[in-house]
């Protein structure tokens, strides 16, 4: 039976059709192997902790960082900078908030068990939010599909297994935009922004509502936490802001022997402009010109609905800048609208099997198979990770025109943003 029909069914059919049962089964078993990945090993988390850990003791990582990159660049290593300061590029302010949802530091065994719980409770509260705010009209069948896509995406499963944050940022965020008190929506963006090279684009969605308040109360808890962190650490804020600053342009900026995990992420323009070695200060130039037309964009597109809006933003901001591919999980905000493709339009049913497909596909750069490891041919063949970079980018520029397509302001809201006539649901 083709998908088109199979959607189509009365829910109780389509539930226990077999490729509903397969998609279930496998969602399951992803989110179980990102379960073992994070009682295993979370490096990522036990670097962040460590970071944190640091602060709290009165050691200032950022500077310890620097000093290891600045006398071993270009041959710096993981773990060399686990053993100084610590492979995060989070602002010391995000470093502080982490700390009571790593276990307030107790043991980094406690921190890594506390923060998958964390994990587990972010994937709920992103199901809530968006089963009630975006697909509370659409029929139940949707919010199944949604549900496995949530918890099968191999972006959750690198964010369990890692102990990354992306899941942490978008359910902050869907709380701050969720929340009509301008005090509490700002503090869950303060969580939301911790990672601010995820939330740039989604603070100018904010910006184009007019959530002025809710911006300036995030804006100001994390300068003032910075502020807080450079009085422990007896620095001047503007050393600490700078030390932070400077370790991240010299990890994303220059060539070393790190460059293949922080600089070829994900399916960004700037990855393609870092492997067709454009000079560091050409690919900032060419990253910052994206992000000028990305703020025209919204902001020309500022009147759409919000989920339309929001599904824009997330693809654009994949494709901008360095991001891994457990970022890849505020894609789930083009859900939505791929999905109202389905209801009484057979030909287009194509556009949300293939973000479907894109969303389960892992970045075949950072593969192990078993014997073979993609990472290290794509190392020692710089023209095949080229090569691959620009069929990986291709694929989500081809999601990026298909998402543009089906949320145009010029197509009938009634003919495409809703499924059975779903009213558009505002900001409150």
């Amino acid at each position: 039976m083709q998908f088109n029909n199979l959607i189509a069914l009365k829910n109780g059919a389509a539930y226990k059709h077999p490729i509903m049962l397969i998609l279930a089964g496998y969602s399951f078993l992803i989110l179980m192997y990102g379960f073992w990945g994070a009682v295993r090993d979370s490096h990522d988390q036990r670097s962040f902790f460590e970071t944190s850990r640091l602060i709290l003791q009165g050691d200032n990582p950022y500077a310890l960082s620097l000093q290891y990159i600045r006398e071993n660049m270009p041959h710096i290593s993981l773990e060399g900078l686990d053993a100084n300061g610590g492979r995060s590029m989070y602002p010391p302010s995000a470093h502080i908030l982490f700390i009571p949802f790593y276990s307030f530091l107790m043991s980094p065994q406690a921190g890594k068990i506390a923060w998958l719980a964390c994990n587990l409770l972010f994937l709920v509260i992103i199901y809530c939010i968006f089963s009630k705010r975006y697909l509370y009209k659409f029929p139940p069948m949707y919010k199944y599909i949604f549900a496995c896509l949530l918890i099968g995406a191999s972006s959750t499963k690198t964010n369990l297994s890692l102990g990354q944050t992306a899941l942490f940022s978008l359910s902050a965020f869907l709380l701050s935009i969720s929340i009509s008190n301008a005090l509490l929506s700002g503090l869950c963006l303060t969580f939301a922004v911790s990672k601010p090279s995820l939330m740039v684009l989604f603070c100018c969605f904010l910006l184009a509502r007019r959530r002025y308040i809710t911006i300036a109360i995030a804006l100001l808890m994390h300068l003032c936490l910075t502020w807080i962190a450079a009085l422990w650490l007896s620095i001047p804020m503007t050393q600490l802001i700078n030390d932070y600053t400077s370790k991240v342009y010299l990890l994303t900026s220059f060539e070393s022997a790190v460059s293949f995990l922080f600089q070829t992420n994900g399916a960004s323009l700037k990855t393609l402009f870092y492997l067709l070695h454009i000079p560091a200060q050409a690919v900032t130039m060419l990253t910052m010109a994206l992000y000028a037309l990305a703020f025209i964009c919204i902001y020309m597109n500022r009147n759409m609905s919000e989920i339309r809006l929001l599904g824009l933003i997330a693809i654009m901001t994949v494709l901008i800048d360095y991001h891994q591919h457990y970022d890849f999980s505020i894609l789930l905000f083009m859900f939505p609208m791929l999905a109202c493709s389905c209801k009484d339009k057979l030909h287009m049913q194509w556009p949300l099997i293939y973000y479907m497909l894109l969303m389960y596909l892992p970045n075949f750069s950072r593969i192990n198979f078993f014997v073979f490891e993609t990472g290290t041919f794509f190392m020692a063949h710089p023209v095949g990770l080229l090569c691959w970079q620009i069929f990986y980018t291709s694929l989500f520029l081809a999601l990026f025109w298909i998402y543009a397509k089906h949320s145009s302001p010029g197509i009938p809201e009634q003919a495409i943003l809703t499924v059975d006539n779903v009213p558009d649901h505002k900001t409150t």
